[in-house]
């Protein structure tokens, strides 16, 4: 039987929340049950040989349950390989530096998967016989809206670009009224709405609710990937989509983006290519502005239909497929 494993139990982290949605989308469509993970804190001898860095591989056996399990990075992988068997992790952040771990991990796995397709050639490359598969991240659909009316202008949550914000700032300087919704680089600090060249701290984000009521709420999102600007690294060449640009998408956001040639097959693969704009210059920048802002939102047949292969209900059935 499939089961998915979730951490909703002891973690309500907001980043946690998002990946909680594509359990229960693909939970509710395909009849699928959660298993309720404990804490961590409740193996002290897996989280001593975690510490110490003493690996061990994921069992499996053929003839218990199958976990689908969305990781948010590889550390509670090196715990659950002590104590619960069959998990088939979706990693969702791997450096490249972790991949020897990665393969060592899931080595005894018929399948796993990771979201950049960059990752998963260095691990094939290093190990032809890795079991790994790639798979984009995703966003449910509940949010996808027909009808829906935007009042604020221009949105960046999370790492921030520096040029995107620049060019952000500078749109803002030069037209009226026009607002830029953006997170202090202390993600314990409040969000800033700037306009007419004046900073309003309108609080902390403390909800998924509160989240998506701002992407709903807004006409352009700002959207990067960690290897442009090197905002984040996760190694040489090791690029990807997260899950803010398709939960934009779903919220009919209009994106402008600063991406590398490295994610051009995902955006390919996504259809993204064809919903976002990558800018280079403010030049850019200011007339894509310009445009967006005099309508209210993305297109609602452009965004169902990118929501027919990029929604957590569809992956679901790649994942479902694969294992079954």
């Amino acid at each position: 039987m499939i089961k998915i494993l979730t951490e909703r139990k002891y973690n309500q982290g907001i980043s946690r929340q998002t990946v909680y949605e594509w359990e229960d989308d693909i939970s509710e469509k395909y009849n699928i049950p959660l298993l309720f993970m404990d804490s961590y804190k409740a193996h002290p001898f897996a989280r001593l040989l975690r510490k110490i860095r003493f690996p061990k591989a994921i069992s499996w056996n053929q003839n218990k349950d199958i976990l689908l399990f969305f990781a948010m990075n590889i550390d509670l992988l090196r715990i659950l390989a002590w104590y619960t068997p069959n998990v088939i992790p979706i990693l969702l952040d791997v450096t490249l530096d972790e991949i020897d771990e990665v393969y060592r991990i899931t080595k005894n796995l018929p399948i796993f998967w990771v979201t950049a397709i960059s990752l998963k050639e260095a691990l094939v490359k290093k190990y032809p016989d890795c079991k790994v598969c790639y798979i984009p991240q995703m966003a449910s659909d509940r949010y996808l809206q027909e009808t829906i009316e935007k009042q604020s202008s221009i949105i960046q949550f999370g790492r921030r670009n520096p040029v995107l914000h620049d060019f952000a700032k500078k749109y803002v300087d030069n037209h009226h009224g026009i607002s830029y919704i953006f997170r202090t680089n202390d993600s314990s600090k409040c969000m800033i709405k700037y306009s007419n060249s004046i900073q309003t701290e309108i609080g902390i984000l403390q909800t998924r609710e509160e989240f998506i009521n701002y992407l709903l709420n807004s006409k352009i999102c700002l959207c990067s990937t960690p290897l442009t600007e090197h905002t984040r690294d996760f190694g040489d060449n090791i690029d990807f989509l997260t899950a803010r640009w398709y939960e934009s998408i779903m919220c009919r956001c209009h994106i402008l983006a600063r991406t590398s040639n490295v994610v051009k097959p995902e955006l390919e693969i996504t259809g993204l290519i064809n919903l976002i704009d990558n800018v280079n210059t403010y030049e850019e920048f200011s007339s894509l502005c310009d445009s967006y802002l005099s309508n209210n939102a993305l297109s609602y047949n452009a965004a169902f239909t990118f929501a027919q292969t990029n929604s957590a209900v569809y992956r679901g059935g790649v994942y479902i497929d694969a294992i079954a």
